[in-house]
């Protein structure tokens, strides 16, 4: 089996992965510090803290707790998808290899490439259809598509504010958000 067909199979749910690792570590390091901060302050001040003060930082704590166990659920989740798809990649090699399996190895390679294709042109029922009808709905990403149209759409009729934020939290992706500020 060619593995440079398997790539986009790969890569998607690997990026989606590492892109919610690094939004969970940021979000925990930033409030993480903020509490940490304050359990600083009023360390160094000397003074006995008021049950308010102390109940308010158990809280930010907990809630932390929280997100870092939603966060990890949702990795755990991400996680499996790769696995399952690096599982699907290794059985398509193996059944590639068999002459009697081979023919239909090519023929599921090519429903996905076609499904993904159809996907790619904004026929998303009939990718859906031919995935739904082969068998191969889990290998294929709809959100990254379905996500994008929102977005051209939302530019062609001139309405840019929710699509905006991103650049502004990450202006270093954006050089035009950076000169205009």
């Amino acid at each position: 089996m060619d593995l440079s067909s398997s790539h986009q199979l790969l890569r998607v749910p690997a990026e989606a992965l590492a892109q919610a690792c690094r939004k969970r570590h940021k979000q925990v390091e930033k409030e993480l510090e903020s509490t940490l901060g304050a359990v600083q302050d009023a360390l160094s001040s000397g003074e006995s803290l008021p049950a308010a003060s102390v109940d308010g930082l158990v809280k930010r704590l907990q809630g932390l707790k929280r997100k870092v166990e939603d966060g990890q659920a949702q990795e755990e989740e991400l996680l499996q998808r790769c696995r399952m798809r690096l599982d699907y990649v290794q059985t398509m090699q193996k059944r590639d290899a068999s002459p009697e399996e081979r023919e239909a190895v090519r023929t599921e390679r090519l429903q996905r490439l076609v499904a993904d294709y159809l996907l790619r042109e904004g026929y998303d029922d009939s990718a859906r259809h031919l995935a739904q009808q082969a068998g191969i709905e889990q290998y294929l990403d709809f959100e990254p598509f379905l996500a994008s149209r929102s977005v051209l759409a939302a530019l062609k009729v001139r309405r840019v504010q929710p699509h905006a934020r991103p650049c502004h939290l990450r202006p270093n992706l954006s050089p035009r958000a950076r000169t205009r500020r």
